[in-house]
């Protein structure tokens, strides 16, 4: 079987796969290279909204901080052959005062701090994101995942960072990277039901008694207290929907 083909199965959340391949990259797993824990880099934002003044809005899909290099990287983690330009602009004129200010991170010195933009995508797609953003005249470095997570544009103000994806990180099969993230605000109710179920019967095998579900959304997302409101709201909401739909 073609391994694109594979990629596109609905259960494997395709959509998702770029974020959860930078996430793993600033994990301590076995499961994925931590080309960006290794460097320094500890996951700060997931889908995170920054407000830039000269440029508007825009979600940041995730945000990593090195704490001693007071050096952030705001990661677009693309799953379409498209980017858009609003956003691409937003990301580009960010600084670490607009990050700070409208992103929830704190820099070690918000005076000196320094932010830059990634954009990660499947290898597939690279070509045609690539191009996008020539269009827009910004250079900015885009990572390709495939047999390996491959710099094909760009360079990192961070030189380690930009060493590790120039040589290229060997990856695992992309269907068999872990999912950090299970779902964004575009996961369908049912999808994230599944996920939620699983905890519930986990905590009453337990006997934890009353869980609010905020509780069990913290047990079923590992990063929670790292997600953007919007992403958060969306989720409790879903969430409160899916207990009313149990009690009846």
């Amino acid at each position: 079987m073609p391994r694109d083909k594979s990629i596109l199965e609905p259960g494997l959340q395709r959509d998702l796969l770029p974020v959860n391949a930078v996430i793993g990259f600033l994990k301590r797993d076995r499961r994925c290279p931590s080309v960006l824990y290794e460097r320094g880099y500890r996951l700060a934002a997931v889908d995170q909204l920054v407000s830039v003044p000269t440029a508007g809005r825009a979600e940041v899909d995730v945000v990593c901080l090195n704490h001693r290099r007071n050096h952030a990287i705001l990661w677009e983690c693309k799953s379409g052959r498209t980017a858009k330009e609003a956003q691409a602009r937003v990301y580009a004129a960010a600084t670490a005062e607009d990050v700070q200010r409208t992103g929830n991170i704190t820099f070690p010195n918000p005076a000196s701090a320094s932010v830059e933009p990634a954009y990660c995508c499947l290898e597939k797609d690279s070509g045609a994101i690539v191009e996008s953003l020539q269009s827009f005249g910004l250079d900015v470095p885009v990572v390709a995942l495939g047999a390996s997570a491959q710099l094909v544009r760009g360079h990192f103000k961070d030189e380690a960072v930009h060493t590790g994806f120039f040589e290229g990180v060997r990856l695992p099969r992309l269907e068999e990277m872990p999912r950090f993230l299970l779902a964004n605000i575009h996961t369908p109710k049912d999808r994230i039901a599944a996920a939620v179920f699983a905890t519930m019967v986990s905590l009453l095998r337990k006997q934890s008694g009353r869980f609010s579900v905020v509780h069990v959304l913290e047990e079923t997302f590992p990063d929670w207290a790292c997600m953007g409101t919007d992403l958060r709201r969306y989720l409790r909401s879903t969430g409160n929907e899916i207990v009313k739909e149990l009690r009846k």
